[in-house]
């Protein structure tokens, strides 16, 4: 079997090794946090005070403002000359980061507010497959031949602190600007393709849009937290945030196999430091603020339902916080993407070395729509230079005989190769150029194609 041969033939890959989690504020599955740069800063964030463990460590001054002595950068932690931007709530950076000077954010890390976002503009040489003709909104990177403004984001939002004894609240509130937002929208929402309704659902003017990706409340005690309202997904290794990501584009099975928002209420239970539980009911896959959804695509091909499904999973990490392995489900029906339907997401990550990190990841879809039974594996093996540098690559196996085949594109086995670096030349701003060759087998046809990718991503 194809599948099999895959899995026998491995290709290594290399990229950086550290979280970024602060884009999305959901508590996410540890494994399927990419491994990237910490766009945000390297700082851990205690969760029961909020006070930096770098502030601390560097003994800084409030009154001055100043420093304890800076430690070299091979030794370790190094405070710099100062406390940060704004004093000693705002964050220090760990590690030897020298060369990346003093982040920029809108709020310190101690305020009550979280004020934050990014822009990444990116440039693609060729047109990926899923996409026919410019701005069709059928794939990520589907305005190929220009400098397009993929994602303007803004975000507020404060988090609900779990200090194990009393209640507390919290929110998220994301703006969405660029070619990225109308894949990001509630899409599902829609009395047919020419009335969109529903949410952000029509927010668009040509191949530019905007989007509401995420607004949702939140509340906390000890162990158990639940965002109810809109949401980004949690299942599979890549997200929508740019800065999330080590690569530029996206896997098939990410965009073909996975929602990228939810509506409804999701709980995350953390039993101990190294068992999570997720369980939670959304309206079907990206949908809005509204269950009923009708219509058709562009070609007539299907009708979509009201959508009403479980969502949940659980993380798992071994003692020594060097393998971690997460499963995903939704069951029921998804709304646009079929009724009676059953999908998971299967991630194992492994910390090889201090410097190196593998993953692999396969997705499943099945739904009663077109007898549908999507199947896809990513393998990423990063490798970290220095905490300027690092480079990755991704393999990938993708299979959709019956979805794909509805919509004219892919209807058998599909796989792509993806390189590329991360250049971090400052702490708020990476450069992230990509070579990618796909292969696609349609129906006996081969049809190969290499795309070259840069783009960037700027923080704040």
């Amino acid at each position: 079997m194809k599948s099999v041969k895959l899995v026998t033939a491995l290709v290594g890959a290399f990229a950086i090794i550290s979280n970024a989690a602060d884009a999305q504020q959901v508590r996410y599955p540890i494994s399927i946090q990419p491994m990237s740069f910490e766009y945000f800063e390297a700082a851990v964030q205690s969760v029961s005070t909020g006070v930096d463990s770098d502030v601390a460590s560097c003994a800084c001054d409030e009154t001055t403002n100043a420093a304890a002595p800076s430690v070299t950068c091979d030794a370790g932690p190094s405070c710099g000359t100062s406390c940060g931007l704004g004093g000693c709530g705002c964050s220090l950076l760990s590690g030897n980061w020298c060369c990346l000077g003093e982040p920029f954010r809108l709020a310190c890390d101690d305020s009550c507010i979280k004020v934050g976002g990014w822009w990444a503009t990116g440039y693609s040489a060729n047109e990926q497959p899923f996409s026919d003709s410019k701005g069709e909104a059928l794939s990520f990177n589907d305005s190929t031949g220009n400098i397009d403004l993929h994602q303007a984001v803004i975000y507020f939002g404060k988090e609900a602190e779990n200090d194990g004894c009393c209640w507390d609240w919290g929110f998220r509130f994301d703006m969405m600007y660029g070619t990225d937002s109308q894949k990001t929208q509630a899409f599902a929402n829609t009395d047919g393709i020419d009335n969109p309704r529903g949410f952000d659902n029509d927010w668009d003017h040509g191949r530019y849009g905007w989007a509401i990706p995420q607004l949702y409340g939140e509340v906390a005690v000890g162990k158990l937290s639940v965002i109810f309202g809109h949401f980004y997904k949690i299942a599979g290794y890549e997200v929508v945030p740019s800065p999330d990501n080590f690569f530029f584009s996206h896997s098939f099975t990410m965009f073909n196999a996975e929602p990228f928002t939810h509506t409804g209420a999701l709980a995350t239970y953390s039993a101990n430091d190294n068992l999570t539980f997720y369980a939670g009911y959304t309206l079907g896959w990206d949908t809005g603020f509204d269950q009923f959804s009708s219509g058709t695509t562009r070609d007539n091909a299907y009708t979509t339902n009201d959508g009403s499904n479980f969502l949940g999973g659980f993380s798992i990490t071994n003692c020594c916080k060097t393998a971690t392995f997460t499963y995903i489900t939704t069951w029921g029906d998804f709304g646009w993407r079929g009724s009676d339907g059953y999908a998971h997401s299967m991630v194992l990550d492994l910390t090889l070395t201090d410097k190196i990190n593998y993953v692999v990841q396969s997705d499943f879809v099945s739904t009663n729509q077109f007898n549908e039974d999507t199947v896809g594996i990513n393998q990423y093996l990063f490798y970290r230079v220095n905490d300027c540098l690092g480079a990755g690559m991704r393999f990938e196996w993708f299979k959709d005989d019956a979805f794909g085949a509805n919509f004219g594109t892919v209807n058998d086995d599909v796989y792509e190769l993806t390189y590329g670096v991360n250049f971090k030349p400052h702490a708020n701003l990476v450069v992230r150029p990509e070579v990618r060759h796909n292969w696609e087998f349609d129906n006996g046809h081969d049809e190969d194609i290499t795309v070259f990718g840069i783009d960037t991503v700027f923080t704040f």
